[in-house]
């Protein structure tokens, strides 16, 4: 199955966005009843690479709860990429169904965003049911997203409190320093926070 779901519209900028779409640890504190439980999510440490195709994050491993006779902890693994300072791509390591979902977000102003996802799978459910659950996904994230202040990243660590499951957050804001990239970040020659 290959669905294209969105457009989504953030009052973001659009590497706040991509930070939310990598972030590992946000999916049982804002996704929580409908991705993963707060109350069950564990996530061990892991690691961020640079290399030539971009930052990559791999085995990313999680418990999380599944209903199996009740309530049991399954462990997930996860692979996630960014090839590109506004597309992202994380892989859920299954051996029974691949499932790989990609973002790509288009700047529209300093404070503004639009992205689109596209998920790929192997999975027998039409690409409609998987519209309905990435709506319902980003509908939660854009709530989050929006909320977060300053509206555009801060490429300054210092900015912001950072913990040990922010790591790809922090590799990102680092990368994109290294990149130039500036547009949408506190780096901007001309940013002020009245004008940006």
């Amino acid at each position: 199955t290959r669905a294209l779901c969105g457009p989504y519209v953030f009052d973001a900028a659009a590497q706040r966005a991509v930070e939310n779409f990598v972030d590992p640890s946000h999916l049982g504190v804002v996704h929580d009843g409908l991705l993963a439980s707060k109350d069950w999510l564990r996530m061990r440490p892991y690691e961020v690479l640079e290399t030539e195709e971009g930052l990559f994050a791999p085995d990313i491993e999680m418990d999380f709860p599944v209903p199996k006779d009740g309530f049991a902890i399954s462990p997930l693994s996860f692979n996630r990429r960014i090839p590109h300072p506004l597309t992202a791509q994380v892989e859920v390591l299954r051996e029974d169904v691949p499932y790989t979902v990609w973002i790509t977000c288009c700047p529209v102003g300093p404070r503004r965003s639009v992205a689109w996802i596209w998920i790929l799978t192997e999975e027998g459910l039409p690409a409609e049911d998987h519209r309905d659950l990435e709506d319902r996904v980003l509908a939660q994230d854009i709530e989050i997203v929006n909320s977060q202040r300053p509206e555009w990243l801060p490429l300054d660590l210092q900015a912001e409190l950072h913990v040990g499951s922010d790591r790809i957050g922090v590799a990102y804001r680092n990368w994109l320093r290294k990149l130039g990239v500036v547009y949408g970040t506190d780096a901007a020659p001309d940013f002020t926070p009245d004008r940006a």
